[in-house]
């Protein structure tokens, strides 16, 4: 298969001020590309492609603020990207949010927004994108899913459900728009050092904690590596280490296997809790 270039592409990334979104960004300009970031926080947004245009002189960088759940306020975001660009080659949905916490303390509303914002979000952007990709030689369009969209996890009933999701969209997609000729690349991140992740670190649960002790924590730098290689390559699946494939793997074909694991972990972190209280 002919390498797909991301030179002179036009390529909108969604949560792209940090994080996944904002390495993608700077590796994409050091290949060429055109980026438009999306993300909600306009200051941040801001700051983020300055500091992009500072590190890539000469470079095309546009950002706009939006929510990505809104598809209103999204189509019209879509239409300045077209006013600005003329184009738009490739999508990479991105944006996400999550929380952790047991499932009935989670308040409904924050249920819902994680559904929209990591699954609506990027239907919505696919959606209001497609004509144009449709349109352009050399068209892709990515998924940013995470472990969590093939593996259920103690603690992330909200994020979990959302990931699957996004995976199950992306694999009904890669097989219609091979109609287009546009291939569909999904990534599936282990733990990476984002903002998010730090976030998550301070108010999750200890077996959330005990479950992911052990897991190495990869960079954001290396994930946009990986996913852009992908998307170079037109592969579907995107595994950003081996832990990562394994665990999709053993889940698969040794589910039992896996569950035995897995309730291990959270048992033996409930026991030294015990322990640790009674002492």
């Amino acid at each position: 298969m002919k390498k797909n270039d991301p030179k002179n592409k036009v390529v909108v990334i969604s949560g792209g001020s940090s994080g996944i979104g904002y390495a993608i960004a700077d590796n994409l300009l050091s290949k060429g590309a055109i980026v438009c970031l999306i993300a909600r926080d306009e200051t941040k947004l801001k700051n983020a492609s300055e500091l992009l245009r500072q590190k890539h002189q000469d470079s095309f960088v546009y950002f706009y603020a939006c929510d990505v759940s809104n598809h209103d306020q999204l189509k019209v975001t879509v239409e300045k990207i077209i006013v600005d660009n003329k184009q738009i080659d490739w999508v990479i949905n991105n944006a996400g949010i999550g929380e952790t916490g047991r499932f009935e303390s989670q308040p409904i509303l924050v249920m819902q927004n994680v559904m929209n914002i990591n699954y609506w979000g990027s239907v919505y952007l696919t959606l209001l994108t497609m004509p144009y990709l449709k349109k352009s030689n050399g068209a892709a369009i990515a998924f940013v899913s995470s472990i969590a969209g093939y593996v259920g996890l103690f603690g992330y009933t909200h994020y979990v459900p959302s990931k699957f999701a996004v995976t199950g969209l992306a694999e009904c997609l890669r097989m219609e728009f091979k109609d287009y000729g546009i291939p569909v690349t999904i990534v599936y991140p282990p733990d990476t050092d984002t903002p998010m992740h730090e976030r998550e670190k301070l108010n999750t649960l200890p077996e959330c904690t005990a479950l992911s002790a052990n897991a190495k924590v990869v960079s954001a730098d290396s994930v946009a590596l990986k996913l852009i290689e992908g998307m170079e390559k037109g592969k579907y699946e995107v595994y950003c280490n081996g832990e990562s494939k394994t665990i999709r793997i053993l889940r698969g074909l040794m589910p039992k296997l896996f569950f035995n694991s897995v309730d291990g972990i959270v048992n033996k972190s409930r026991k030294k809790l015990l322990i640790k209280a009674t002492n």
